[in-house]
């Protein structure tokens, strides 16, 4: 059954996978040059980045607290609290949308239209982000992957396409800005009128095990935003492992530069399709069986997990670096001068999905703020990392930074795990007799109860 629902969600990836991938390569073909582009990636970033830091942290400690309450069956209080979760995180981004708003308006030129754009998006990336949450606590791949992945692409490109056909297959990048501002409400208010109609689904890793405590009571606000600030650190520090590349090419080397070096990066996410497709499902067991005590089964999850992103990331991985010139070339042949990043990128990916979820494992078990202090090192040494080198190196420099963070980053959360809850989720799971390494030996429930939950 599990086998089968990790298939199902890997598939549902690959078409948002493709559906992204199309849409990137219309785009850049259909704006007026690279430098249109990548003024266009550049305020999607930003938007982006934003709206994860405006959000608090919400959604992440949603769904932990979600997946909690569904353990036991309790389906009137998880929906109490996502209301409440659902409020506190638009409060950050509708108060985000305006102080950016009131930023571009200190500004003179033609930045103040996709500065507007942008905060436009913010509450509607953030509506996104919930609801992904939400559906994630009751496995709904669906529902979760299909209005932000499949739906806004599809729309993006129809748009798009009946406009390039009237202006002679030339759009600026406000225009792209309007176009992804339409599909994106389309798409996240169809996700939140779907998931509130929906019945609520009870994962399947709700069974009563002998350690499994009584049901939990409501949590109050107070203890939701005690979890969730750690969360939002991590998600913040995140954002500078993941984002402040792009932001720091398009400061110091414009927005040909950051077209260019945007390509490689959504190319080198195919490699983590089969871990993405994994963490699916992965938080809301990972909750669920931590709430439930049940440290066996969630080290079955664990090498169950490791099979299926290692035997899906290995072959993705060789056809990007074998293949990676041609692919690009599909984008423009002034694409071509991203091979170099795109394959430092693939290694950097790699490594990130050989170790497995890790930081999202810590995060659901209570240990988010351990994540945190390993986080901020890993994401200080990436900024001053990509100040150094991308001034002399360009895409190329930020792309070593990137990969180089990620990799210091996944070795030292994944040796968390083997001290703190006692299992492996790397494909060293794989190894004959490593499963046993930890056969006999209990996690400290009580620590992370007293770290980071409620």
């Amino acid at each position: 059954m599990e086998n089968e629902r990790i298939g199902w969600s890997l598939q549902l990836h690959v078409l948002v996978y493709l559906s992204a991938f199309g849409l990137q390569i219309a785009l850049a073909r259909w704006a007026v040059d690279k430098a249109a582009f990548g003024n266009y990636a550049f305020h999607l970033s930003l938007a982006q980045s934003i709206a994860i830091l405006a959000g608090l942290g919400v959604p992440t400690a949603a769904l932990r607290f979600v997946s909690r309450h569904l353990a036991h069956r309790q389906g009137v209080k998880a929906r109490r609290l996502a209301k409440r979760a659902y409020t506190l995180a638009g409060l950050g981004w509708l108060s985000a949308a305006g102080g950016l708003v009131l930023f571009a308006f200190t500004l003179k030129g033609p930045g103040f239209i996709g500065l507007c754009w942008a905060a436009v998006m913010i509450p509607l990336f953030g509506l996104r982000f919930m609801n992904e949450s939400m559906a994630k606590t009751q496995h709904r791949p669906g529902m979760t992957l299909v209005p932000g992945g499949i739906l806004q692409p599809l729309l993006m490109l129809g748009i798009c396409a009946g406009l390039s056909a009237s202006r002679e297959n030339s759009l600026s990048a406000n225009q792209l800005l309007l176009v992804a501002t339409v599909a994106l409400l389309v798409s996240s208010g169809g996700q939140m009128l779907w998931l509130v109609r929906a019945k609520i689904r009870y994962p399947s890793a709700n069974l009563k095990h002998p350690g499994s405590e009584k049901p939990p009571r409501d949590f109050t606000t107070q203890e939701i935003l005690r979890v969730a600030l750690p969360m939002l650190l991590v998600t913040g520090l995140g954002i500078a492992m993941s984002q402040c590349d792009i932001i720091m090419l398009r400061w110091m080397k414009g927005d040909a530069a950051t077209g260019e070096y945007f390509v490689a990066v959504r190319l080198s996410w195919t490699t983590v399709l089969p871990l993405v497709s994994v963490n699916l499902f992965a938080a809301a067991t990972y909750a669920s069986l931590w709430e439930l005590k049940a440290i066996k089964d969630m080290r079955v999850k664990a090498r169950l997990y490791s099979r299926f992103i290692c035997l899906g990331t290995l072959p993705i991985a060789l056809v990007l670096v074998a293949g990676g010139n041609r692919v690009l070339a599909w984008h423009g042949s002034e694409y071509l001068a991203a091979y170099i990043p795109l394959v430092i990128l693939v290694v950097g990916q790699c490594v990130n999905a050989s170790v497995g979820s890790t930081g999202l494992l810590l995060s659901m078990t209570g240990y988010q703020d351990i994540v945190a202090r390993i986080f901020a090192p890993c994401a200080l040494v990436n900024i001053i990392a990509n100040a150094c080198l991308i001034p002399s190196m360009g895409p190329t420099g930020a792309a070593i930074a990137t990969a180089s963070s990620l990799v210091i980053w996944n070795i030292l959360l994944v040796r968390i795990i083997w001290k703190k809850l006692k299992l492996d989720t790397s494909w060293l799971n794989l190894l004959p007799g490593h499963m046993g390494r930890f056969e006999g030996q209990v996690p400290d429930y009580e620590t992370a109860s007293r770290e980071g939950s409620a």
